[in-house]
């Protein structure tokens, strides 16, 4: 709801700032005066009118609500935000010639910012043509609330400062559970019903497309457990392969299982080490308050998601991982990942969720700028005007 304020604040004071001043322009214009220092004086006066609300909007509500030490990363978040929505109400009270229309249009501009931040609607209950299971949909993407909730939910979590002392563990842990138990149950179930089928006489090129789905299935696991050896299909049709594959399949998923078993293991009591050191050095009431100060249970079922009922989604043959977003890492290398990731990468480079996203939105900010400056907006209602009128002129004249 603050990324929704402070987009509706952004866009108030700022919608109606160039159409009043629309004669001032216009004489401005005739002495041939700059365009340019004026919208960047209505710029500079809505962003330092933005970063003051947003710093006395943090420091009021988490003084309130007793969030600690968020303060930093939640001016930057609601100041970016708002500036962002400054630009685009620059941009409608630019290209529009009525006030009453730019008040209309703003709660239309609001809506999809309610509606596809990933609060409200599921991303994964969209429509199969719109949503993407594995990252964030386009659609999502396109909405600054998006970037905006998404920086603040991880940040929250994942640095605070109790959070921050187990973090790097908690996520090797999440890792090695997600392979050890949830990857390796689908693959085993895939398996089952591979060997059901080839029981229950299934045609030969049905076992084949089944065995050769579940053959990059475990080529695609090999990538993530690069520790253990690789799995290696066998060749031959699948009716002769059926048995032997089976046999291989679920002796590679065992090692993989006791593997990743162990490290879990030693993950935990490497995480109970910690907690203790904490705990001896804090003192138990100390450490109780220490926790209760920065921990939020409901913000961890959020980001984690440990509500979710599938761990392990299949999706046209690849398994894809619902397991603990917030601990779970990017599988694209251009920037792409799901909802709650705790950074994003680029090639080798691995980027803080709230940078990346604060970056992602003034690009936003700078585009709406540039078609500010350009005029845009005006321009393309004046050709659509121009074109509606000249069809019914040829109307009339018909």
């Amino acid at each position: 709801m603050s990324v929704i304020v402070f987009l509706f604040l952004g866009l108030t004071i700022s919608s109606e700032e160039i159409i009043k001043d629309r004669k001032i322009i216009q004489r401005e214009s005739f002495l041939n005066l700059s365009r340019g220092s004026y919208l960047h004086s209505k710029i500079l006066i809505m962003f330092a009118i933005s970063a003051f609300q947003s710093l006395s909007y943090v420091l009021i509500g988490n003084l309130i609500f007793e969030i600690k030490g968020m303060l930093l990363p939640y001016w930057l978040v609601l100041f970016t935000t708002s500036c962002f929505a400054n630009l685009l109400g620059l941009n409608i009270s630019a290209g529009l010639n009525s006030v009453i229309t730019i008040y209309i249009l703003v709660p239309f501009l609001l809506i999809p910012q309610i509606l596809f931040c990933g609060v409200l609607v599921k991303y994964d209950k969209l429509h199969h043509r719109i949503t993407h299971e594995e990252y964030v949909p386009l659609l999502g993407n396109l909405m600054t609330s998006m970037w905006s909730y998404e920086a603040l939910a991880v940040v929250q979590y994942k640095n605070n400062k109790f959070e921050k002392v187990f973090f790097d563990i908690e996520q090797k842990i999440s890792e090695a559970n997600y392979l050890s138990s949830f990857l390796v149950m689908e693959l085993r179930n895939n398996l089952d019903d591979l060997e059901q089928k080839y029981i229950d006489g299934a045609d030969a090129e049905t076992l084949q497309s089944d065995l050769q789905t579940l053959n990059e299935q475990m080529a695609a696991m090999g990538k993530l457990v690069p520790e253990l050896a690789p799995y290696e299909p066998g060749q031959g049709n699948a009716a002769s392969n059926i048995d032997s594959a089976s046999i291989a399949i679920k002796d590679y998923l065992k090692g993989v299982k006791k593997y990743y078993s162990r490290i879990v293991g030693r993950s935990q009591e490497v995480k109970e080490d910690i907690n203790k050191a904490l705990l001896d050095e804090l003192g138990v009431q100390a450490y109780t308050a220490f926790r209760n100060k920065y921990h939020n249970e409901s913000l961890e079922d959020l980001v984690l998601k440990q509500n979710v009922g599938q761990q392990v989604v299949e999706k046209n043959g690849r398994l894809i991982r619902k397991y603990y977003p917030g601990l779970m890492k990017p599988t694209s290398r251009f920037g792409r990942a799901h909802l709650y990731a705790p950074n994003k990468q680029i090639a080798n480079i691995k980027i803080g969720t709230l940078w990346y996203n604060m970056a992602v939105v003034w690009i936003l900010t700078f585009l709406l700028y540039i078609t500010l400056r350009l005029d845009l907006l005006r321009k393309v209602i004046n050709i659509s005007e121009t074109r509606r009128l000249r069809k019914l002129s040829r109307k009339q004249a018909t």
